[in-house]
């Protein structure tokens, strides 16, 4: 949950070629644009009307793209006489790869590039915490066994992390030199820790009566640590990928 795509970087997909001979084209009289319409016009599903059965009716539809490379080459090109010109008579049928147009290495490896991308509004640290035993069971039960294996190159869930922690550890410290201040003029440990704790319940409790009323708190200005946080919290919004995962071989 929370991811919206997934794009694959570094790979090739699989594509049928055929790889046509012009000297057997001409000794039986055929050119390029016979064998290109005859294989369009195979490969595809036609429709075959429909039958009515009581109160229902079915559609009905012909099958005819090719399974595989071995019924593409017996596709008859033409007919002389009682001889058949067939597509494995002309051309070399095989499955290949499409041409590569980009390339990803991880360690000096060629490796295939997962960018994930999440949705935007969506927790980037619950996604990735869910993306661990995924990415686990996935080389555990198809990577490894092929010789692969999948893992983390990069995230921006440290840069969140970082921002959260930097914002609890400077609330931390100004804690702890707004008490060494107020003790100083108060010169009393209990009228201190009741400023200290009242301060913090006072701000909570005034939110949340301008939540209750519909309202939405904004401040008119904000230190910097507050305002490296939103920065921080922007970033992780724009949609950028927020997982980078490499499958690459061992």
């Amino acid at each position: 949950a929370g991811v919206s795509q997934v794009q694959v970087r570094g790979g090739a997909e699989r594509q049928v070629q055929i790889h046509v001979d012009p000297a057997e084209l001409a000794q039986r009289g055929l050119a390029m644009t016979d064998v290109r319409d005859v294989v369009r016009a195979r490969n595809r599903d036609t429709s075959a009307g429909d039958i009515d059965s009581g109160k229902r009716r079915y559609l009905l539809r012909t099958v005819g793209r090719y399974e595989d490379v071995a019924a593409l080459e017996e596709t008859i090109i033409a007919r002389r006489g009682d001889a058949l010109i067939r597509l494995g008579d002309v051309a070399d049928v095989r499955l290949d790869h499409f041409e590569l147009r980009e390339l990803a290495f991880a360690d000096g490896q060629r490796a295939i590039t997962l960018a994930v991308r999440r949705v935007t509004g969506s927790n980037v640290i619950a996604i990735k915490e869910a993306m661990g035993p995924v990415i686990d069971d996935i080389n555990a039960e198809v990577l490894e066994p092929a010789g692969l294996e999948m893992g983390l190159t990069s995230d921006d869930v440290r840069y969140v992390e970082a921002s959260v922690a930097n914002v609890w550890q400077n609330l931390a410290i100004g804690a702890v030199l707004a008490s060494a201040i107020m003790f100083a003029f108060l010169r009393s440990a209990p009228a201190t820790l009741v400023a200290v704790l009242g301060v913090p319940l006072c701000t909570v409790a005034a939110f949340i009566g301008l939540l209750a009323a519909g309202l939405h708190p904004v401040a008119g200005s904000a230190g910097p640590h507050a305002r490296a946080a939103a920065q921080a919290g922007q970033g992780a919004e724009r949609g950028g990928p927020d997982e980078r995962a490499v499958c690459a071989a061992r």
